[in-house]
């Protein structure tokens, strides 16, 4: 069982920055490492080669424990928030738990758990939205193609019907980042009726949703419209996000969990 000292100073020499000297101290010489289920880098040698393989190829590493630091006598979870800029200067960010098992002062496994899609390149740049225009259709259908949930698969939206909702019906928002377009939204002033939003998601979590649905609301409630609606796939991460942006449930209709969301006084 590790000192609560010993623990201590090790998080501390992570956080330096200094891994490998944390290998050296810390890591017993039949000390195993893993990455989620794949397999184990066993030995001190090959754990040491692989982090000096991935030091080479990134820049910029911070390292920061996220307490509560938990222990159960020789087993320690410790969460760490890594950033850091790969070869290609693309930044990164990485939140994961450290599974260790001790054998008195030093670590003989740990096993680290973590969302892989958290490895994607993530722009650095603000998420902006604009307006969408004719332009933004093939980025539009390709968006509405990738989405998981709530597709729309039960027949072909051509682009002369999205066109329509843009500029006949109501009016479109893209949501572009690093000049890329990550997600749209589009909603009709004639009946209040939240017709599309969408974010491509290997691009989802970073606000784009929330921002094109607060402009889109907006400007629906500035056209005189007293109350908006929608429907969407029921117990989707949609409902979900729907519910905590202040629409109210109304039941079950064509499969459908239908919303409204009415005009502030």
């Amino acid at each position: 069982m590790p000192h609560p000292d010993t623990i201590e100073r090790y998080i501390s020499t992570v956080e330096r920055g200094d891994t490998l000297g944390a290998l050296r101290e810390f890591y017993a010489g039949h000390a195993t490492q893993q990455e989620n289920e794949s397999q184990p880098r066993t030995g001190l040698d090959a754990l040491l080669a692989h982090e000096e393989a991935m030091l080479a190829q990134t820049s910029g590493l911070t390292i920061r424990c996220l307490r509560p630091v938990m222990t159960n006598a020789d087993h320690v979870t410790i969460r760490w928030y890594l950033r850091y800029r790969r070869a290609d200067g693309k930044p990164l960010q990485l939140d994961e738990l450290a599974l260790q098992r001790w054998e008195g002062e030093l670590i003989v496994r740990e096993k680290f758990v973590y969302d892989p899609s958290q490895l994607r390149p993530q722009p650095g740049g603000p998420v902006t939205l604009r307006e969408a225009l004719a332009s933004d259709l093939p980025a539009i259908q390709r968006i509405r193609a990738a989405v998981k949930e709530n597709r729309l698969v039960s027949r072909r939206i051509g682009d002369a019907e999205v066109l329509q909702h843009m500029t006949e019906l109501g009016k479109g928002w893209v949501a572009e980042q690093d000049g890329a377009v990550i997600g749209f939204a589009i909603g009709n002033a004639r009946n209040g009726n939240i017709w599309a939003l969408f974010v491509d998601p290997p691009m989802e979590g970073r606000g784009a949703a929330r921002l094109l649905h607060d402009a889109m609301v907006a400007w629906l409630f500035d056209q005189g419209l007293p109350r908006l609606h929608l429907g969407t796939d029921p117990g989707t991460r949609a409902e979900t996000f729907y519910r905590r942006a202040g629409w109210q449930a109304l039941g079950i209709e064509h499969g459908e969990q239908q919303f409204e969301l009415l005009k502030p006084a």
